[in-house]
């Protein structure tokens, strides 16, 4: 089945998720500054993206000396979801996906997770961002998929 996004749909979504990056990448940077107020706004931020991640700075890229406001995976997760929103852009018609796709997509992090919860190994920085990146994949087609209109076969051939 195929769906139709319009362009303004899915540039607020590819320009929310930016702005989510870019206040993610900002908390670390505005903790350093020397003006309280811009501390204060970095703490909030941090505050802010706290319901959202565990927030382990052991799990974390760090900016300017300090951890992002969010970890590795969910980094990948948002970044993934800005690649696939910026790639339909340009490609107005998503279709659904068979959902071996979705499991093949978004098995890989729950291995990850089980696995490091029994111990076999901790904190792999590649692997908790290539799993991230793509769960984020699928679940991030999926709201596109959401908010897409059906298109019927008499609709496609005009």
């Amino acid at each position: 089945m195929h769906y139709s996004i319009s362009h303004n749909k899915i540039r607020v979504i590819f320009i929310s998720i930016l702005v989510w990056i870019v206040l993610i990448l900002a908390a670390p940077v505005l903790q350093v500054t020397s003006n309280p107020f811009l501390r204060k706004i970095s703490d909030y931020l941090y505050l802010f993206f706290k319901p959202t991640c565990h927030q382990l700075s052991s799990r974390s890229f760090h900016l300017a000396g300090h951890a992002l406001a969010v970890c590795v995976r969910c980094l990948a997760f948002y970044l993934a979801g800005l690649t696939i929103s910026f790639y339909y852009l340009f490609h107005h018609h998503p279709a659904m996906l068979r959902l071996r796709i979705y499991v093949l997509l978004c098995a890989p992090l729950l291995i990850d997770f089980i696995l490091e919860k029994l111990n076999f190994y901790s904190n792999l920085y590649y692997l908790r961002f290539v799993t991230g990146f793509m769960t984020g994949l699928a679940l991030f087609h999926l709201i596109i998929i959401a908010v897409s209109e059906k298109v019927t076969a008499n609709e496609t051939e005009k």
